[in-house]
């Protein structure tokens, strides 16, 4: 081959073998590179791989540790589910226990209410026979005491009748002996007065036919009704001695009324009318059939001072005083006689 055939596009041998070198050489420094990069590269995987691989061995012990941790917790709840069963089995045989033991309480009571409806229905009969029984006793009873009744009625009419006969009669006799007494009182009391002078100062014989009557009806009016009326100088005899006497007694079922008559009152009279008093009381205690009666006082003057009439009202005396041709009694408000 020629020289000229060697060249190409004036390209020498020398020249394509100094390039070939050259590009060899380039090859080489490439390949260096790429053999450093691929060396850094691989170096930089291998560190990869190896923070991968710490990775995934941490990864792995954490996995384990959760599993463990999984493993422990699932024995914790293994145990803790064996105990609340056997904590609800326990509670379940309590509990159906206690049902058993309330069913036989709820049959036994059961029972007992059966009993107590035998016996209430059973009581009930009894009842409701004693009813029937009592019923008719008390129709019985009802129709004798209905005949008795009418028996006592007419009974009770006939003395209501009689009794009512001889209260009209009772009354039309008092009325005429009181007319009388009236009469009588009001025609002679001018002239007792007249006269007490001469009689000192008491009125003694004069007091059963002239003041007495008189005083009864002022009593009468004060709601006073004296049936008994003694005079005369009545006499209170203990021991069979007097212990003291009254110019007048008026009685009635419930009060004795003791009046001391005098023609001029004076203090010393009522002093004494006071210790007699007394000494009624006393007498009246020892009496069976009048000890439980109220015992007053009044004191009857044909002139009466006031001074007198003021200690007499507060010694607890009714005060009797001449009113025209008859008497009256001077009630002050407020004014109670003192109970003896």
């Amino acid at each position: 081959m020629s020289d000229d055939s060697m060249s190409y596009k004036g390209l020498t041998f020398e020249k394509i073998l100094a390039l070939f070198r050259e590009t060899q050489k380039s090859f080489r420094e490439m390949q260096t590179t790429y053999d450093a990069i691929f060396e850094r590269e691989a170096e930089e995987r291998r560190k990869f791989y190896e923070e991968q691989r710490k990775i995934s061995e941490e990864l792995r012990k954490s996995h384990e540790e959760l599993r463990k941790s999984y493993e422990k917790q699932r024995k914790i709840d293994e145990e803790q589910r064996k105990i609340k069963e056997e904590e609800q089995q326990k509670s379940y045989q309590e509990q159906r226990k206690s049902h058993e033991e309330l069913r036989k309480i709820f049959e036994e009571q059961r029972k007992s209410y059966e009993e107590q409806r035998k016996s209430y229905e059973e009581q009930r009969k009894f009842d409701e026979e004693q009813r029937k029984i009592k019923e008719e006793e008390r129709k019985i009873e009802e129709e004798e005491r209905r005949k008795s009744y009418e028996e006592q009625l007419k009974l009770y009419e006939e003395q209501r009748k009689i009794k009512e006969e001889e209260r009209k009669a009772e009354e039309k006799a008092y009325r005429e002996y009181q007319k009388k007494l009236d009469e009588k009182f009001e025609k002679n009391f001018a002239h007792a007065f007249e006269i007490v002078g001469g009689l000192g100062n008491r009125f003694g014989e004069l007091a059963e036919h002239l003041v007495a009557p008189g005083i009864v009806k002022q009593f009468r009016k004060l709601g006073y009704h004296f049936m008994n009326v003694a005079s005369e100088d009545y006499l209170f005899k203990m021991n069979g001695k007097i212990v003291a006497e009254a110019d007048i007694l008026l009685e009635n079922t419930k009060t004795i009324a003791v009046v001391e008559i005098k023609a001029k009152p004076r203090i010393r009279d009522i002093k004494t009318h006071l210790e007699r008093m007394e000494i009624i009381r006393q007498y009246y205690e020892t009496q069976q059939n009048k000890h439980h009666k109220i015992l007053i006082g009044a004191i009857a003057g044909a002139i009466f001072p006031e001074d007198v009439k003021k200690f007499t009202i507060e010694s607890g005396f009714y005060v009797i005083t001449q009113s025209g041709d008859t008497v009256k009694i001077e009630v002050p408000k407020n004014f109670e006689p003192r109970k003896f």
